[in-house]
């Protein structure tokens, strides 16, 4: 089944949001507008494999590896077609390279964060535009350096530089909501300072408001903080617990948290109710 959107009605965000905590499998276009100097929009093919980003293009074909190799200089086209017709079918051409010490593990990584890395991060400050995700999609080996990026931590990347979040600002958590952290463990990814001490500070006990105060950061920088861990599954908004709330209530509360642990299938129940928003908006636009 092909799943269709509009960005305008749903963010990119919440739409890698969405890939990565459902573990989907297969290709996610995403199709600009054109501008008055532009003949036609930009196109940018994202292939995934169980929630993970493996590549990124402006072509369907999904040759960008190839070409970047021979940008660089780094093979030969010759040298690069006889890899190619020897590669095996289920292997991702990086990793080939890499076997037969065609390519280091340093310039695979060069040649990833070029492809996936910069370009995805620039996609999050995209306003309007058409996303269609077919999970029938062949996954193209050849345009593969083998190593992957989770969708979720390339949410977090790539709302770390954006610097306009007018289009978001409708997605935001209510300053008078608080936090509740969906791992009781260390974060699965490295954090910046700020989100660290946001994400210490999400108990379900104070809002957002008070961790503004708290940290001497405005409401709004707390907002964006708050939704970038949000979209990268580190914590939940929920109603705050007042001190002199009786916790034997919790366990029956509508705003109670299950622990999230991401590699488990036996927390469907709690993903559900974890996406239910971003469910409730595909179902509307994205469906």
């Amino acid at each position: 089944m092909i799943i269709k959107g509009e960005l305008s009605e749903v963010s990119l965000a919440e739409i890698f949001h969405f890939l990565a905590f459902n573990y989907k499998t297969g290709l996610l276009t995403i199709h600009t507008p054109r501008d008055e100097n532009e003949q036609r929009g930009e196109s940018y093919y994202i292939w995934l494999e169980r929630g993970c980003i493996l590549a990124l293009d402006t072509n369907a074909d999904g040759q960008g590896l190839i070409s970047k190799i021979e940008q660089r200089n780094w093979l030969s086209h010759q040298t690069i077609t006889e890899l190619v017709s020897r590669c095996p079918e289920n292997a991702p051409l990086g990793m080939f390279m890499r076997a037969e010490d065609a390519l280091t593990s340093e310039q695979l990584k060069v040649l990833f964060y070029a492809q996936v890395i910069h370009p995805v991060c620039g996609l999050f400050k995209l306003k309007e535009g058409k996303a269609d995700f077919d999970p029938m999609a062949t996954l193209p080996q050849t345009g593969m350096t083998g190593l992957n990026l989770s969708a979720a931590r390339a949410t977090l990347m790539g709302l770390r530089v954006l610097r306009d979040w007018g289009s978001l600002s409708d997605n935001l958590p209510a300053t008078i909501s608080a936090l509740n952290r969906t791992n009781l463990g260390k974060p699965n990814f490295k954090l910046d300072i700020l989100e660290r001490e946001v994400w210490e500070l999400a108990e379900g006990k104070i809002s957002l408001e008070a961790i503004a105060e708290n940290l001497s950061l405005t409401t709004g920088k707390v907002q964006q903080i708050a939704f970038r861990l949000m979209m990268a599954g580190l914590v939940v908004e929920v109603t705050p617990i007042s001190s002199n709330f009786d916790t034997s209530l919790i366990s029956s509360s509508p705003v109670s948290v299950t622990p999230f642990v991401a590699q488990t299938n036996s927390d469907r129940s709690y993903l559900q109710n974890l996406f239910g928003m971003v469910q409730g908006k595909l179902k509307q636009g994205f469906a």
